[in-house]
């Protein structure tokens, strides 16, 4: 049995609260909340979404992957703060995905239709 590949981040409430409602061409992921570290997936490429508790203004979110997709993942890093620069390494951002493995269970589940909107699912 193959596992599909499931992702984990966060959305504004608003967003989450809105899911089945509005057509959108994608989704974008905050790793934390409000944290500036974004994956950003079209809809296409995602088999399901599984809505998760909230806390603080955000989300949590769980994309179930379709095989074979793909997905952005950046950093937005203010040039004014010299603390921060950008991080071009490949095992950085593997290991923080895979440490983010975890299951959602229960409703809300939403599946993308062919027009981009996202649907719930009846358990």
């Amino acid at each position: 049995m193959n596992s599909a590949q499931s992702l984990i981040g966060y959305v504004t409430d608003d967003f989450a609260r809105q899911m089945g409602q509005i057509p959108a061409v994608g989704i974008e992921l905050s790793l934390e909340p409000g944290n500036d570290v974004i994956l950003r997936i079209r809809h296409s490429q995602i088999e399901e979404a599984r809505v998760g508790p909230s806390s603080g203004g955000y989300t949590a979110v769980q994309l179930i992957l379709r095989p074979n997709a793909t997905y952005e993942l950046y950093a937005m890093v203010s040039t004014a703060d010299e603390s921060r620069a950008p991080i071009f390494d490949p095992a950085f951002w593997y290991r923080l995905l895979w440490m983010r493995r975890l299951a959602f269970t229960g409703p809300p589940i939403f599946r993308p239709d062919a027009s981009g909107k996202f649907q719930a699912v009846r358990p």
